[in-house]
């Protein structure tokens, strides 16, 4: 006869589950992984063309994702799309034509830049001429027509935009090469008015000329002061050089206006709190990726890894990642590639991690601080961005029988 008050080995079992899961889900779904409000199950895939991949990504101020989107259309038909989902990833019928609208310029350098209610996107000019084109759209995806001609700027000169920005007042600042092949050691900053119109007040007519030999110029963030920083790298180290809002080199930062920085970096984000984090590659192709994060008064973050800089090791065959965004608590997001070889084809799993303020991994995201998704899966690039204190998007290509699709993701974090 069974004992009043007793229960089994199996029920025991049971009850302990049950009460794990109910402690879980009052706990909050784990970081690291979907966030299955978001598409769906935490995905959203939009079959688009051939080569498919995002540009870029923006969280907009309502917190609307846009995305600049990369197509192949074979040979010299290349273009750029810029597309806009809700916060929750659904296809927002209000941009452009049915949530996207097709840009007229090539693909060429650095695309899309959000300012206030406006949309700038750069490319190389439609019909193959000499010159670069800024096109400037309204909130809506449509072509501002009150901007120049008919919301298109033809500039004389040739190049490549390899960043871009906005100052408080509106005016559009843009880094360039002579070519994308060609990366070159002096710094050329050019400022536009709002109106579109050369800043002749900055720099020398508009232009400021800065030699940087032997450093290569490789990224330019603006500070919500104005100051402009640039990030360089050469000679086995990277450099960041600040200017003052009109041109001039600040004196005040560093040696001479510059200051020296011990990885070779290929990308620059400023955080909340002035900080600037530089990002790049580990040398001679090997797997993995290093971090610098500096003051904002140009001095070695000490708090950060060892003296200022993290290096770390990824699986996978010329595995690659970049720091891509930080959040107002001073985590650090990091997307990028894992490689692998497919019937001697090499392909790229997207790579999603997360670094604490001190530049460790944030041990609670996902395995160890990082997740694998097919997000950027095929040859494409992903990019990420925080999505309020909790949450990230990151976009990139996804291959789907042979076509191409742009994928988006959002994970707990």
């Amino acid at each position: 006869m069974r004992k009043v008050g007793t229960i089994s080995r199996r029920q025991a079992i049971a009850g302990g589950a049950l009460a794990l899961a109910a402690r879980s889900e009052a706990a909050g779904p784990r970081p690291g992984t979907p966030d299955r409000t978001f598409g769906r199950r935490g995905i959203v895939t939009e079959v688009i063309g051939p080569g498919a991949r995002a540009q870029e990504l923006l969280v907009q101020p309502d917190g609307k994702l846009l995305v600049c989107t990369f197509l192949n259309r074979r040979g010299f038909r290349s273009e750029i799309q810029l597309r806009r989902y809700t916060a929750d990833g659904v296809v927002d019928p209000t941009f452009g034509d049915f949530g996207w609208t097709r840009t007229g310029v090539r693909p060429y350098g650095i695309p899309v830049l959000q300012k206030g209610e406006f949309i700038l996107s750069w490319g190389a000019r439609a019909d193959f001429l000499p010159g670069l084109v800024l096109e400037r759209y309204t909130s809506n995806g449509r072509l501002d027509r009150g901007f120049q001609a008919n919301g298109q700027l033809d500039i004389p000169f040739g190049g490549y935009v390899t960043s871009m920005g906005a100052q408080s007042d509106g005016s559009i600042l843009f880094l360039r090469f002579a070519s994308p092949e060609e990366y070159e050691p002096t710094v050329t900053l050019t400022r536009l008015r709002p109106d579109g119109s050369l800043d002749e007040a900055f720099g020398n007519g508009g232009t400021v000329q800065s030699d940087n030999t032997p450093y290569v110029i490789r990224d330019m963030r603006i500070l919500e002061d104005d100051r402009i920083v640039v990030l360089s790298d050469g000679a086995g180290h990277g450099r960041l050089t600040r200017f003052l809002p009109n041109g001039e080199p600040d004196r005040g930062f560093g040696p001479d206006g510059s200051v020296d920085i011990p990885i070779k970096g290929s990308l620059l984000r400023v955080a909340p709190d002035g900080a600037m984090v530089v990002s790049g590659r580990l040398p001679d192709g090997a797997s993995g990726f290093r971090v610098a994060r500096l003051l904002a008064s140009g001095a070695a973050d000490g708090a950060f890894g060892s003296g200022g800089a993290s290096t770390f090791t990824l699986p996978g065959v010329e595995s690659v990642a970049v720091v891509s965004d930080c959040a107002d608590d001073g985590r650090l997001l990091v997307v990028g590639l894992i490689g692998r070889k497919v019937r001697d084809i090499r392909v790229y799993d997207g790579h999603v991690g997360v670094l604490s303020p001190d530049g460790t991994p944030f041990l609670r995201f996902g395995k160890r601080g990082s997740i694998k998704t097919r997000i950027g899966f095929g040859s494409g690039w992903t990019h990420g961005v925080w999505q309020g204190a909790d949450r990230v998007v990151v976009a990139g290509g996804a291959d789907v029988d042979a076509g191409g699709a742009l994928t988006l993701g959002r994970f707990v974090a």
